[in-house]
């Protein structure tokens, strides 16, 4: 009983680490009065955002949608790239060239 409790603690810890470490590895940023994060659709980040400087296909996702990168920037210092995948923003990263 004592070990199961433990397991179930364990994978608990486990489960709450990477979903912060998701949370902080997730950039955002804002295109006029659009706050661009994760899950909007792509239509709505390039109504707002405009035509990306690049769009690069990657390949596809375990579901089989197309994944593409796009690139912003550089905005306020940064650059950015949007993993999109079904439509949807999946991943967003920012450096500063």
């Amino acid at each position: 009983m004592q070990k199961l409790f433990l397991m179930s603690l364990i994978v608990l810890f486990l489960f709450g680490i990477s979903n912060t470490v998701d949370a902080i590895d997730d950039a955002s940023f804002r295109c006029g009065n659009l706050f661009v994060k994760r899950g909007i659709s792509g239509a709505v980040v390039e109504y707002n955002c405009g035509e990306p400087m690049k769009k690069e296909y990657v390949g596809m996702s375990e579901r089989k949608n197309t994944l593409e990168k796009w690139y912003y920037g550089p905005m306020g210092g940064y650059m950015y790239i949007l993993t999109i995948s079904a439509g949807s923003v999946l991943k967003i990263e920012s450096f500063r060239p």
